[in-house]
């Protein structure tokens, strides 16, 4: 954890993934995550009412030992922080301690999260596309389910499109 003026900061980690599985001839790298969030994963304070930025859009690519490229497309955006989830360490130690005498605060807490998605073909525009509508999804309010399930959900109703069809002919 390192402090910088009104910021937190984290090494990034993945928090999930689909499949849960490495697929054959390529492990998913624990590098990942720093290509997607590069300056870290953050708790920032603003003041009330500030607005979040945009999201941001990057592609990168990776290679895997036997020259293998994986092309990845990622999404970073803003998201509210639960305060509880910070020690008391931490919350003082970078200026974030709520207030004691039973007045409100005049910040927030926000962290920076990113959706990533890799394919063996770079696909970027279609990958950005899928990223924003993802993203519009999670700002449009709350989900009755848990946005990783609908991405994961999304996937396998996709593969099941991709299985070959059986036909049997009758002579």
């Amino acid at each position: 954890m390192y402090v910088y003026n009104a910021i937190i900061v984290f090494l990034t980690v993945i928090l999930h993934r689909f499949p849960d599985t490495d697929h054959s001839g390529f492990a998913l790298p624990n590098e990942v995550g720093m290509f997607c969030l590069p300056m870290g994963a953050s708790v920032e304070r603003w003041r009330i009412g500030a607005r979040h930025p945009l999201p941001v859009f990057s592609t990168f690519v990776l290679t895997s030992d036997v020259g293998l490229r994986i092309y990845g497309a990622a999404i970073v955006f803003y998201d509210d922080f639960d305060a509880s989830q910070l020690s008391c360490e931490q919350l003082q130690s970078s200026g974030f301690a709520l207030p004691t005498d039973g007045t409100s605060s005049n910040w927030t807490l926000h962290q920076n999260r990113s959706i990533c998605f890799l394919s063996r073909w770079p696909f970027f525009e279609a990958m950005r596309g899928l990223l924003l509508y993802i993203y519009r999804i999670s700002v449009s309010g709350p989900q009755p389910v848990p946005l990783e399930r609908c991405v994961t959900s999304a996937f396998f109703l996709y593969l099941e499109t991709l299985k070959p069809l059986t036909t049997v002919r009758y002579g």
